[in-house]
């Protein structure tokens, strides 16, 4: 059973690739958003959860964000507080301060059953030029299984 989760996991997240990775053709690395999303429960068709960030930009600076984290298709059970880390790339040169502000939609996957595993590849942003790639599988604790399309909005602090 766990092993059909890991390997649904794995399949929604290379599903989404493609579509990030054209996305992201021509894109620039900015830096590093790590969130910390609430623990909580996932129902058969739409969850919410909330969420903080820290965006760390090359040179030490970093920016802070809270956001909300919505999910849509198949989304049951329950997890622990998770972490996710994004490399953020930009189809964009401007240099606006809180530049990761704005929605952001894609696919998003997850299994777990007491340790899981998950990827949420997204694209949107300032201006719609911003990409957040999975830098690695994020780590969870609980007992669930998600295969949806989410939507993250993100605000400065």
């Amino acid at each position: 059973m766990k092993r059909l989760f890991l390997t649904l996991a794995a399949a929604a997240a290379i599903l989404a690739s493609p579509a990030i990775e054209s996305a992201k053709a021509g894109a620039v690395r900015i830096g590093l958003l790590s969130c910390r999303v609430e623990g909580g429960e996932g129902f058969l068709v739409a969850s919410k959860k909330f969420m903080r960030c820290t965006f760390y930009r090359p040179h030490g600076r970093r920016h802070h964000y809270r956001g909300v984290i919505r999910k849509y298709g198949i989304d049951v059970g329950h997890t622990e507080t998770t972490v996710i880390k994004w490399a953020v790339f930009s189809l964009s040169t401007d240099r606006h301060r809180h530049r990761l502000a704005g929605n952001y939609v894609g696919v998003s996957g997850e299994a777990s059953f007491i340790a899981g595993v998950g990827a949420n590849a997204l694209a949107g942003g300032w201006k719609r030029s911003l990409v957040l790639q999975p830098i690695s599988v994020q780590g969870q604790l609980g007992y669930n299984f998600a295969a949806t399309v989410s939507r993250l909005t993100l605000r400065p602090l």
